[in-house]
């Protein structure tokens, strides 16, 4: 109750504002699809809360926002209630199937089996995680034009690209049309909204990252891309069975964060993250992963947010969505390839909270130099498409 009072009161910060108005211009004269680009931490349910209700008060026709998981869907209708919007949930996942209130959230393989039936009410389609380009999305949108050709796309999105297929939108903010090596065949027509890490930090509404130093690390040299990411025989062969490393790397990473409130490890497989748990103190972690059942798993969640442990080792749970701002420490010790689950995974860390200055991250899996060459602007990814020569960063 406290949560959603305070959430009540809240004022639009002046970038939020802006990304709004922007959001609900473009849907008055375009009928195609706009991504809004909104870094970790910006307060992006908000702004699709926002700019949902305002299209139904404008329009009185319904609204559509989906979203990937369930996870995400408690999170968008808990910034919905907090801006006094009515709403109902149609999800499986959820246990409810309601079309009450004109703003209806919904996962994507609920929706998927009634676009085509129930597309003709809706004004607007709202992506939460637009970067997200799925074919069961693309399959509700052309769903829901069958019947209403006239329904408005916005997407908000931290990463607003994809490996291989380069960003996820045709035209970008100055209205140059990205070319082949950028983009291939984008879902969404133009970028409308762009605020990078870089820009919230130096506004203050984030906490910069310290990238620290260590002489540990795992081999990595060998490993294999097939798909969007490493392959899982890879993955094993560089990081699992590695007792000697694994416990040097976790001795470090016990000394540099002796002075941290929560640390986030970020595993490789599930026996990898086992292993890792096995180094460190006893009662002073969470491991978090897919087989732990939901009450387990909120029961985990819970210990690390209450600050009961220190430590939440976890392979592939907490990196979207996943919302603790006392963490201040960030320690991979699992390689990607994709520029877009190591933001995610780094903003983790970047949210504010009493006493928190900064935010510490520990690479043991060469990612800083494979990603970005060694720089320590993090926040600037090169995205190119798959095969193509190599792009200038983001200007």
């Amino acid at each position: 109750t406290v949560a959603v009072l305070r959430c009540a009161m809240y004022k639009l910060r002046p970038y939020q504002q802006e990304c709004v108005d922007i959001s609900i211009a473009w849907v008055k004269q375009n009928t195609l699809g706009a991504v809004c680009e909104l870094s970790g931490g910006s307060g992006k349910s908000i702004i699709i809360a926002e700019v949902a209700k305002r299209l139904t008060e404008m329009t009185g026709k319904y609204v559509l926002v989906i979203v990937p998981n369930v996870d995400l869907l408690y999170q968008n209708c808990e910034k919905l209630k907090g801006i006094g919007a009515e709403f109902s949930i149609y999800s499986a996942s959820a246990s409810q199937k309601s079309m009450r209130h004109k703003i209806v959230v919904t996962t994507e393989g609920t929706w998927k089996k009634v676009a085509l039936e129930f597309g003709e009410r809706f004004c607007a389609v709202i992506v939460d995680e637009g970067d997200r380009t799925t074919e069961t999305l693309k399959q509700i949108m052309d769903d829901m034009r069958t019947t209403n050709p006239l329904v408005r796309l916005l997407a908000y999105t931290g990463t607003p690209f994809r490996l291989k297929t380069g960003h996820v939108y045709e035209v970008d903010l100055n209205n140059r049309v990205l070319d082949s090596d950028e983009a291939i065949n984008p879902f969404y027509k133009k970028l409308i909204f762009r605020l990078p890490c870089n820009d919230l930090i130096a506004m203050g509404y984030l906490t910069p990252v310290t990238i620290g130093v260590s002489d540990q690390a795992y081999d990595t040299d060998n490993l294999v891309i097939k798909d969007e990411d490493f392959t899982t025989k890879s993955l094993i062969e560089a990081f699992e069975g590695k007792a000697s490393k694994t416990k040097l790397i976790i001795d470090d990473v016990i000394e540099k964060t002796k002075n941290r409130k929560g640390v986030m490890i970020f595993a490789s497989t599930l026996k990898h993250a086992e292993e890792i748990c096995s180094y460190l103190p006893k009662e002073s972690y969470v491991n978090l992963h897919g087989k732990l059942s939901q009450k387990e798993r909120k029961s985990a969640i819970a210990k690390f947010k209450n600050q009961e442990v220190k430590y939440l080792v976890n392979k592939d749970i907490a990196t979207v969505g996943f919302d603790a701002p006392h963490c201040d420490c960030i320690v991979l010790m699992r390689a990607t390839s994709s520029n877009r689950l190591f933001q995610q995974i780094v903003w983790r860390s970047v949210r504010l909270y009493e006493g928190k200055t900064e935010s510490l991250l520990l690479d043991y899996a060469n990612n800083i130099k494979n990603l970005f060459d060694g720089s320590e602007d993090i926040f600037t990814p090169v995205i190119k498409t798959y095969g193509s020569k190599p792009s200038k960063k983001i200007d």
